[in-house]
């Protein structure tokens, strides 16, 4: 179990890494820099990590603690995902009113 968690915080770590660098990217400005803030890495190591939730009283922090992972993913990737919907409709747009 010790080295599934390390593996998974060296893959989280070289993905944020990643995604910084596409955010950072001045060649495609699909992914904004405020996505970063919910980059689910960071919020994992300070969550469990630091272990900030054994704090939050039960049972909240029972549920908090054993969804925590897949809270962080949905939260980021319903982020990312609004975004780019967003994103493709004003590309769409833009190249509507161009071609008008």
């Amino acid at each position: 179990m010790a080295t599934l968690r390390l593996l998974i915080a060296v893959f989280g770590v070289l993905g944020s890494v990643g995604l910084v660098a596409i955010c950072h990217s001045d060649d495609t400005p699909l992914f904004p820099r405020w996505l970063l803030t919910l980059t689910p890495a960071f919020w994992l190591i300070l969550l469990r990590g630091t272990g900030a939730l054994s704090y939050i009283p039960a049972p909240f922090g029972l549920i908090l603690a054993g969804g925590s992972f897949n809270l962080v993913f949905l939260v980021f990737f319903c982020a990312s995902t609004a975004h780019v919907v967003a994103f493709e409709k004003q590309l769409l747009l833009r190249a509507t009113a161009t071609a008008d």
